[in-house]
């Protein structure tokens, strides 16, 4: 793990950059940084976060700030002692640490006389500077403090880089940075001196004298004071041409440059800090971009050698490849590119002498084609110890110490709003080239949220924005995105200074898919049959391939891998994946997909038999939540082909997915399309089909719809003669009778249901009849019997590990309490019921639990966190398809009709406002209710 204060606070643990929380938690975390392994006294966070005058609250916001903090880095990181905090930190986490450690080895160095061996450590240090320290907790005066004490430590270094430049005879480098050290810094007397010494060197006397008088005139009219001696001894050795002010003589080498770009970089500024910090501070010497076609590998290259060109005493070296194809060829060619001699067989020995002794970056692009030539460059760094190699390829060079860096596309805006597009790097790329072919294009209301889409519709690929924009000429960004789905090539071509295999975006794709052999390229094709990647597993069966075979196509960057919700699995950028959807096209695309839709199939049939088994659902839950593009795409085929009982079987088996995690409009869709496909469906499966239906109907408040297919559910089952069927067809219908008020006759079919499980002596489904019963006796204020029966059902569920079913029973008791006027109660069983559904992301049960504590908080005398809890709420029901029953509805618009009423409008829209953004896990645990 890496903590980052020199520049906006950062933690990055393996390459991702943590959610760290608002300022306030962030604040927390600097002062803990700040004081890392040492106890910080709750008085001091405190102070550093409110000032002198902390809210009542805010000894309980610190403790909910650092159980955020401990979620994020690591709950053993941070330290309870009494009432203090301490934050572990490991040696060489954190960037202030690792940049001290460099000034100071610099300072040794330097002293021992190696100032090159000095400047590239102090190098190291200063590049992990990312901007000014703490940027982002300006506000916090304990943050500001710090960051003016560090912003000190920085001005010191490059004081030191400079003499160290001044050393190496490297004038113009001073000369380039020291006279904006003096903007900020203007009594500096060692950045004065630096620059009168610079200027005298590089044979501008009068230059230097006009700097010294400039500064005497500064000072005596700001602060009334004469120059040090030390400076007037430097103005007098200037004057007399003193020998002792000589630069030394410069060295005799060849000094290498990149090649200047022929657009400017538009971000990956993290990329270039982070690349260059592999060099400078991990101290790697081989690193390879990896990354597919089009992710602007060697734009990134380039930029990483300007950077780190002037550390280097030989510069930086460019050395493309992609002309080269025979891997012996890679020695000559790089011979060529450096001036070096080279003679056949004996290249790599000539070669390590001539530069044993250099200081130089090679940049070698494009060596995908030539990998198995790649092996030499290990001896030759062998025999350089102050050579670094900079590679770009579509795969690792596996070679020893090789370091490699995924290059990913861009990243992508995650809404349309005005502020994040205008700051999103993808936005502003193709705004950039837009503009370079129509100079009066511009980002606004009425092109934003077209240019985000085109940007997401080509994955962030730097390459395919370029071509995109380039079209912006003729096309505006609507019609532009509504043609990239039905053209194939227009893209059209790149600028015709650009390699040959990136004049289309299909080509650099054809690029790495000619590469492959003949069964990387078959299993290429059928990977495109996954719409939202898959596990190795997966890809081993439907695709009918090795692991050896993905493991090719991984080294080739057209398959990634990646860790979603803790499980590793293979994806595509969606343009590469519609790429390889053509190449299947071309085979024999129904297998294939028969294979995927009967692998999903069977995923889901067992998740639900795991489930009706008392399985734990919130892993079985989030296998199938990771598919679910995969199950759209499968759908989709089925209903189209002859397959659609499989579509069936699939849909209507989702049923505890399509219900917990709030998928209820998109579930009854596909289940209507897949009956209506499927009219001679074996009566049992249609039986099912139209069931899950009701149920998804019931939940989205559309009880006449529910009633009608529970109706024809139960008509099916008794013509088949299935008790259990039919015993659960008459609680569906007792179900949507107590919803619509209809008591008397749910109290009879609930009844009639509930005898005839118990004779079947399916415990699982008497407990959910007997839930529904309770709820029958609270809707009568029978809460008495309603607690009795219900408290029955819950014993049953948690005997059978019935998680789902258990926080609807729970959530239903915390109803009864709230109702006879028992607010503890209330609580104590809200807390258990949200603390599972948030576990389990039962979407709906969510909605219902906070509708009642927003009640609850109103009788605690905390209006603003009802508000904050109703905009939570809202956001749920909005994003899940909820629709809260009519008098669960009322109760809820009445609680927020309170709420406002008490805050007044303004508080009321900043809290609701805040709750509709706020995490559901976090907006809970704030208020204090989940269960810990």
């Amino acid at each position: 793990m890496e903590f980052r204060i020199l520049g906006a606070l950062e933690v990055v643990a393996d390459g991702n950059v943590l959610e760290l929380g608002g300022p306030r938690q962030r604040a927390v975390l600097a002062l803990l940084l700040l004081r890392a392994n040492t106890a910080v006294p709750r008085a001091q966070l405190l102070d550093a976060v409110w000032g002198d005058d902390p809210p009542r609250t805010a000894i309980g916001s610190l403790q909910v700030y650092v159980h955020g903090l401990r979620q994020a880095v690591g709950a053993a990181r941070i330290e309870t002692i009494g009432t203090a905090y301490r934050l572990h930190v490991e040696e060489g986490e954190l960037d202030v640490a690792r940049f001290d450690d460099a000034v100071e080895q610099a300072r040794r160095a330097l002293a021992s006389g190696d100032a090159s061996s000095a400047l590239d450590t102090l190098s190291a240090g200063l590049a992990l500077w990312r901007g000014a320290p703490l940027a982002d907790l300006a506000e916090h005066g304990e943050a500001e403090a710090a960051a003016r004490e560090l912003e000190e430590r920085r001005i010191v270094a490059f004081e030191l880089q400079n003499d160290l430049w001044l050393a190496l005879g490297r004038t113009d480098l001073v000369l380039g940075g020291v006279e904006r050290q003096i903007a900020a810094n203007p009594y500096r007397e060692r950045l004065r001196a630096q620059l009168i010494l610079a200027l005298y060197r590089a044979g501008r006397q009068s230059d230097a004298l006009s700097a010294y008088q400039a500064m005497r005139s500064t000072w005596d009219d700001d602060l009334g004071i004469e120059p040090t001696p030390a400076l007037k001894e430097l103005e007098r050795a200037v004057l007399q041409h003193d020998p002792s002010l000589a630069a030394p003589e410069p060295p005799q080498r060849k000094r290498h440059r990149p090649p200047a770009p022929a657009t400017p970089l538009v971000g990956r500024r993290l990329e270039v800090a982070a690349v260059t910090a592999l060099f400078q501070s991990e101290e790697a010497r081989l690193v390879t971009l990896v990354g597919a076609g089009g992710t602007g590998k060697t734009r990134l290259a380039i930029a990483v050698a300007e950077a780190l060109a002037s550390e280097r005493r030989d510069g930086a070296a460019f050395v493309d490849l992609s002309a080269v194809t025979d891997p012996d060829l890679l020695l000559p060619t790089l011979a060529q590119a450096l001036g070096a001699k080279h003679d056949g067989g004996a290249a790599l020995e000539r070669m390590s002498e001539q530069l044993q002794d250099a200081s130089l970056l090679v940049v070698l692009d494009n060596l995908e084609q030539i990998l198995p030539g790649t092996q030499p460059l290990a001896g030759l760094l062998a025999a350089s110890p102050g050579l670094w190699i900079l590679a770009t390829s579509r795969s690792p060079l596996h070679l020893s110490h090789e370091r490699t860096y995924p290059v990913l596309p861009l990243p992508l805006p995650a809404t349309n709003e005005p502020a994040e597009l205008a700051a999103n790097e993808a936005v502003t790329l193709f705004c950039a080239r837009a503009q370079a072919v129509d100079p009066s294009f511009e980002l606004d209301e009425s092109t934003g949220a077209d240019i985000a889409a085109v940007c997401r519709r080509l994955d962030g690929l730097p390459l395919a924005i370029e071509l995109a924009a380039a079209r912006s000429n003729v096309l505006p960004p609507g019609e532009l995105l509504t043609r990239l789905d039905v053209e194939g090539d227009l893209l059209g071509t790149a600028p015709r200074d650009a390699p040959a295999r990136q004049s289309t975006l299909g080509r650099t794709i054809q690029w790495s898919y000619d590469l492959l052999t003949a069964p990387e390229q078959a299993a290429f094709a059928k990977l495109g049959v996954f719409a939202g990647g898959c596990t190795v597993q997966a890809a081993e069966r439907v695709c009918e391939t090795s692991i050896d075979v993905l493991a090719a196509l991984i080294d080739n960057s057209l398959v990634r891998r990646r860790r979603i919700g803790g499980v590793a699995r293979l994806v595509m950028l969606e343009t590469v994946r519609r790429y390889a959807a053509d190449r299947l096209a071309e085979g024999d695309p129904d297998g294939v997909r028969q294979r995927h839709a009967e692998w999903l199939v069977e995923l889901a049939e067992e998740a639900e038999t795991k489930l009706l088994g008392g399985g734990d659902p919130a892993p079985l839950l989030d296998e199938l939540e990771r598919e679910h593009d995969n199950i759209r795409a499968a759908l989709g085929w089925t209903v189209a082909s002859t397959s659609g009982e499989l579509g069936m079987r699939l849909a209507a088996s989702l049923r505890p997915y399509w219900e917990v995690r709030g998928h209820l409009h998109e579930g009854r869709r596909w289940l209507q399309e897949a009956i209506a496909a499927n009219e001679d469906a074996p009566r049992a499966l249609r039986a099912k089909a139209v069931g899950v239906s009701g149920t998804l109907a019931f939940h989205s408040g559309d009880l006449t719809a529910a009633e009608s297919f529970f109706s024809e559910t139960l008509a099916l089952f008794r013509e088949l003669d299935d008790r259990d069927g039919i015993a659960r067809g008459l609680s569906d219908l007792g179900t949507v009778a107590a919803a619509t008020g209809d008591l008397e006759r749910a109290g009879d079919l609930l009844g009639q249901s509930a005898e005839q499980f118990r004779e079947l002596g399916e415990q699982k489904r008497l407990a959910i009849v007997l839930a529904n019963l309770g709820h029958v006796a609270g809707q009568r204020a029978d809460f008495e019997t309603a607690a009795r029966v219900t408290t029955e059902a819950l014993e049953i569920q948690a005997a059978l590990g019935d998680k789902q079913r258990q926080a609807v029973s729970l959530l239903n008791l915390g109803s009864f309490a709230l109702r006879t006027d028992d607010p503890v109660e209330a609580e104590r069983w809200y807390r258990e019921c949200l603390t599972l559904a948030v576990e389990l992301g039962y979407k709906e049960v969510i909605a219902y639990g906070l509708a009642a504590v927003i009640r609850l908080s109103l009788l605690a005398g905390e209006p603003r966190r009802a508000a904050l809890l109703a905009g939570v709420a809202d956001t749920v029901l909005a994003e899940s398809g909820v629709e809260l029953l009519t008098g669960e509805r009322d109760a809820f618009e009445a609680s927020k009709t309170e709420t406002r009423e008490e805050l007044g409008d303004d508080a009321y829209a900043a809290a609701h406002a805040e709750g509709l953004v706020t995490p559901v896990h976090q907006a809970l645990d704030g208020a204090g209710l989940l269960a810990r």
